[in-house]
């Protein structure tokens, strides 16, 4: 009787253990399908939102096109180029689009530009966003805020935003301050430090000390 009541209690916990390893795996298994699941709606919604950001750009493009010509296309060698910056800055395309659209509509403000002209100084107020967003430790989106908020404050047009980055470096170099925090004081008091009579390059070294 003995025996047969150990062999049945062996029995009974081989079963749970089967039961346990079992629904372990299962556990498991809806774990990996659960991870894949949303990882198939995040590419889902990225691949919304970059349809939509890319609309959205050639609206950009047309929109801001002298009369005269064709508004240039959104064509693949220049998203390759957009998806370039972002890898660089460590975002993804569709907020480098966005950037690249803002930029469009401000400089196409500015007289004289074609389309095709508008997509290469689009790409290149990406670059600088791309530039700064490395140089200050911050999100590429915030840093196209900040050199969007210092041009309009010292006038400086954003087809020449080089020159900000480069007052901001150099500010950096005479200060020694953290590249974030000046950009960030920059283009929270520049309107006011231009009217004080302040320069550029000169605000971005008090900043950064």
């Amino acid at each position: 009787t003995s025996g047969g009541f150990g062999s049945n209690a062996a029995e009974g916990l081989s079963g749970i253990a089967q039961a346990a390893g079992t629904t372990a795996k299962y556990s498991a298994l809806y774990g990996v399908m659960g991870l894949l699941q949303g990882a198939i709606a995040q590419v889902g919604t990225e691949m919304v939102n970059f349809a939509d950001s890319n609309t959205d750009l050639q609206i950009a493009l047309e929109s801001s096109t002298d009369a005269v010509g064709k508004a240039s296309d959104v064509d693949h060698e220049y998203l390759r180029t957009l998806e370039g910056i972002s890898i660089t800055a460590g975002s993804n395309v569709g907020d480098v689009q966005d950037i690249v659209a803002a930029g469009i509509r401000s400089i196409g403000l500015e007289a004289g530009h074609s389309s095709a002209e508008l997509k290469v100084l689009g790409a290149e107020f990406a670059e600088q966003s791309q530039r700064m967003a490395i140089l200050a430790k911050t999100d590429i989106k915030d840093a196209a805020g900040n050199i969007r908020a210092i041009s309009s404050a010292y006038d400086v047009p954003l087809s020449n935003t080089s020159r900000i980055n480069d007052a901001l470096v150099t500010g950096k170099n005479v200060g020694g301050g953290d590249e974030k925090e000046t950009a960030q004081a920059v283009a929270t008091v520049g309107e006011a430090a231009k009217n004080a009579g302040f320069s550029l390059e000169g605000i971005s070294a008090i900043a950064s000390r």
